[in-house]
């Protein structure tokens, strides 16, 4: 899937594994590193068929919750009309990570 991050930190958090684990630690960032690249490597109208995921579509707006622990927010861009599903050609814009584990005091963004 084309995806790409709507803030600079944003990305620079998630593109960066010792940010990661700085923020989350080493376990919680492995975990991370692999919900991301398994979201990059799937095929956008596959995407709920991943092992673990829920796929939340309202309006152009997704969210993918992997195993209730990593919740990926986004809005999703096509060339085509959609209908308010995901296709082939959907491109993600990723605006938020939240992090839900009981390691982790509360969510954070």
């Amino acid at each position: 899937m084309d995806m790409s991050f709507a803030e600079p930190g944003l990305a620079a958090l998630c593109n960066s594994r010792a940010r990661l684990v700085a923020r989350w630690g080493p376990e919680l960032a492995t975990i991370i590193c692999r919900r991301l690249l398994d979201l990059a490597a799937a095929d956008p109208d596959c995407l709920n068929r991943l092992p673990g995921v829920q796929v939340i579509l309202d309006n152009g707006a997704v969210v993918i919750t992997f195993e209730g622990v990593v919740k990926i927010s986004g809005a999703l861009t096509s060339e085509l009309p959609t209908h308010g599903q995901i296709t082939s050609d959907s491109r993600l814009i990723i605006t938020s990570l939240t992090v839900t584990h009981p390691s982790v005091s509360g969510s954070k963004q």
